[in-house]
């Protein structure tokens, strides 16, 4: 049983880093899990910045589950995708998306906006300004850990009820709601980890009169 968790961020925050040859560096990281949001995100750092050169912007949203070839579960981005906005060709957006992906963080959107101030960095230069920029940022934000969560549904009768909530608790799953009928018929959600073991027990606890369904 491995409880599944990935890095994040859970508030908006921005950093500066000293100029370079004039040219300012901000980094603005936010907490995203759809396209719609990063979108949004842009589209106010550069209303914010409109005087600004570049508004480059990497994200990693969205979570893929899967195994390698060793059987151990790997955690993944559906989305990973990094914006140069007319910096040279994989100067800007590359950088920021690489250290996203080295930190192995998830769900979040990073935008980096720069001042230029006519002094040419040169392409080496100017990956590792933006490499170092949102390290920086990163280095100075609060990283958090965030569960896996996978919803269930599950139906039992009501003198099974004990032994739903002894499991529930166990593999500290949560209930979302709840309808009452001839049976109880439950949405919990749970630890995608947890989700083979919890589903064994209550089918082994019930002599196979319960399964579950993923939501």
């Amino acid at each position: 049983m491995q409880k599944l968790t990935y890095r994040t961020i859970e508030k908006e925050s921005m950093f500066e880093i000293p100029k370079i040859k004039w040219s300012r560096f901000l980094c603005y990281l936010f907490p995203c899990d759809s396209k719609e949001v990063a979108d949004a995100n842009l589209e106010i750092i550069k209303k914010e910045h409109f005087s600004a050169t570049h508004h480059c912007s990497a994200r990693r949203i969205w979570t893929y589950i899967h195994e390698d070839l060793f059987g151990n579960i790997l955690i993944d981005p559906k989305s990973a995708k990094g914006n140069d906005d007319w910096e040279p060709t994989n100067t800007a957006g590359k950088p920021i998306l690489n250290v996203l992906e080295w930190e192995k963080l998830l769900n979040i959107e990073s935008i980096v906006v720069r001042y230029f101030w006519w002094t040419l960095l040169g392409v080496w230069w100017l990956i590792q300004a933006y490499n170092l920029t949102i390290k920086e940022a990163i280095m100075n934000t609060e990283i958090v850990e965030k569960e896996v969560l996978q919803q269930v549904e599950l139906e039992h009768d009501y003198s099974q009820t004990a032994l739903v909530a002894h499991l529930m608790d166990k593999f500290n799953a949560k209930l979302i709601s709840e309808t009452c009928n001839d049976k109880s018929k439950k949405i919990l959600t749970i630890n995608y980890g947890y989700v083979t073991d919890f589903e064994k027990e209550l089918f082994d606890a019930s002599w196979g009169s319960l399964r579950i369904m993923k939501v």
